[in-house]
């Protein structure tokens, strides 16, 4: 069984009620903002299924880590040989 593995980049919204970096091992929804359609928004603790076994919609994730991105510790990607950096107080999520 082939695993894959997905990126997101997350800029946290000027006084979110929780930390950003609580959100590992947590299940998140990524949804398009109804207000800004070329964002998406991240909302934690979601579930779908019921009993013991859980299963995922298409929008929804566990998050298996989190890096925060900090003037002392910078997060940058390469992709297609380009560099990406990532703001400060941006978090790279590995879901």
């Amino acid at each position: 069984m082939a695993r894959f593995m997905e990126l997101y980049v997350v800029t946290p919204l000027p006084g979110s009620p929780s930390p950003i970096e609580n959100l590992a091992k947590r299940s998140v929804a990524i949804v398009r903002s109804e207000k800004k359609p070329d964002r998406w928004e991240v909302y934690e603790d979601v579930w779908a299924g019921t009993g013991k076994e859980m299963t995922l919609a298409d929008n929804v994730f566990k998050v298996k880590q989190v890096f925060i991105s900090s003037p002392q510790s910078p997060i940058e990607l390469r992709l297609d040989e380009k560099m990406i950096g990532l703001k400060p107080g941006d978090a790279l999520l590995v879901l």
